[in-house]
C-alpha cells in the first residue's frame, strides 16, 4: 500500500452527523449527512448539512475501510450493539 500524506485546505471543517442518508446512481454513490433536530409524531426531523458524493469503487473501499474499523473497534471495546428500530428510516433513496 502507498504511504498517504494529508494536509488540510483553507475550506476544511469538522462537523457532527447522527443522520445519514445514501443516494445511488449508475455512477455514483452519495453520503448525505446531517443532524437530528428533533421528532414529531414518530417522524424524524433531520437537518442535512454536507453531501459527499463518491464513484462506486471508492464507496466499496470505504466500505471495507469501515468494516475493517468497526471490527478492531469490537475487539477492543465490546459489541456495538444496534437498537431496535433506527434502520428502519435511515433517509435511504435511489
Amino acid at each position: 500500500m502507498t504511504a498517504v500524506e494529508a494536509t488540510k485546505s483553507p475550506e476544511y471543517r469538522s462537523l457532527y452527523a447522527n443522520n445519514t442518508a445514501l443516494a445511488i446512481s449508475t455512477y455514483d454513490f452519495s453520503l448525505i449527512f446531517g443532524e437530528i433536530t428533533g421528532a414529531e409524531e414518530g417522524k424524524l426531523q433531520v437537518e442535512q448539512h454536507t453531501k459527499i458524493t463518491m464513484s462506486p469503487l471508492h464507496a466499496k473501499v470505504l466500505a471495507k475501510v469501515f468494516s475493517d474499523h468497526v471490527e478492531a473497534y469490537e475487539k477492543q471495546f465490546g459489541e456495538i450493539r444496534i437498537p431496535v428500530g433506527p434502520t428502519e428510516n435511515t433517509g435511504k433513496s435511489s
